[in-house]
């Protein structure tokens, strides 16, 4: 395969230019986190654009919403059906970055980069989002949660290309509520200390399902499997609410960040997770 930039014109183009590629081949769709790489010295063998491979639409297809890996960040905030079927998701983006940033960010940049840990990923993760991964003719899928490893490893490989996530949003695995908040020194550009994003199914005001996912509380993101234990098969209340938050903060151990020291990102996940549960009952 021959080095340089290779510009895939659709997603069976992309996935075979990858299968074919040279080991170090990497992929260039919004570059906000490539491009600074390569400016700090880091030189991929080649790279395949598919910015133009037809892999940046968002719809509602039955009971899931489909995003496409190089839809951008700006384009999922304006989205009238993200916003009318999943509040944490709009949100998220909404209030990513910049608008420069949001322009060129893609959801799937935002899934693999660091772990997981941006704020579009750590909604997916508790929508039970999972995606499509496609090298050459094989394709494969897997939950987004099966795609990060604990010690901040992404399981894809420099030959897989990842294609569209599936969101459920309606139906059985769909979701009642879904919310999304983020702890930072500013708005905007700024890393957020923390992350936390809750989604739930609630039947007769009994919670049936319950996914709570938090970003930097470890290296790559975080369900908080005891806080989902308080709340599933109760009627969520404030006494709920509070055991629920307590439940998080025991269970977190997040290292220590420039800006903020794991204490402090221990009593944020605490508070934020309380806040947003009580925001359910009132």
């Amino acid at each position: 395969m021959q080095r340089g930039i290779l510009r895939a014109r659709s997603e069976v183009e992309a996935a075979w230019m990858l299968a074919e590629g040279q080991d170090g081949t990497r992929v260039l769709a919004g570059g906000t986190e490539l491009v600074p790489r390569m400016q700090r010295g880091g030189k991929p063998t080649a790279l395949v654009d598919i910015r133009r491979a037809g892999l940046d639409t968002i719809r509602q297809d039955g009971t899931l919403l489909r995003i496409g890996a190089t839809a951008n960040i700006a384009s999922l905030a304006r989205n009238t059906e993200v916003a009318r079927l999943s509040r944490a998701l709009h949100v998220a983006a909404s209030g990513f970055a910049s608008p420069q940033v949001a322009n060129l960010a893609t959801v799937g940049g935002n899934v693999v980069v660091d772990a997981g840990m941006g704020d579009v990923s750590v909604v997916l993760a508790a929508m039970d989002a999972r995606v499509k991964i496609r090298r050459g003719d094989e394709r494969r899928e897997l939950a987004l949660w099966d795609l990060w490893g604990p010690a901040g490893q992404v399981h894809l490989d420099d030959k897989d290309l990842l294609s569209e996530l599936l969101v459920p949003v309606t139906g059985p695995a769909g979701w009642t509520f879904s919310g999304f908040v983020r702890a930072a020194a500013a708005p905007g550009n700024a890393r957020a200390y923390v992350t936390l994003a809750v989604a739930l199914r609630t039947e007769r005001d009994v919670v049936t399902a319950v996914r709570v996912a938090l970003g930097g509380v470890g290296l790559s993101v975080v369900r908080a499997t005891d806080a989902e234990q308080v709340v599933l098969g109760r009627v969520l209340n404030r006494d709920v609410a509070v055991e629920a938050a307590e439940a998080v903060q025991r269970q977190v151990r997040p290292p220590a960040h420039v800006g903020a020291s794991g204490t402090y990102r221990r009593e944020a996940a605490r508070r934020m997770l309380g806040r947003m549960l009580l925001s359910c009952v009132a």
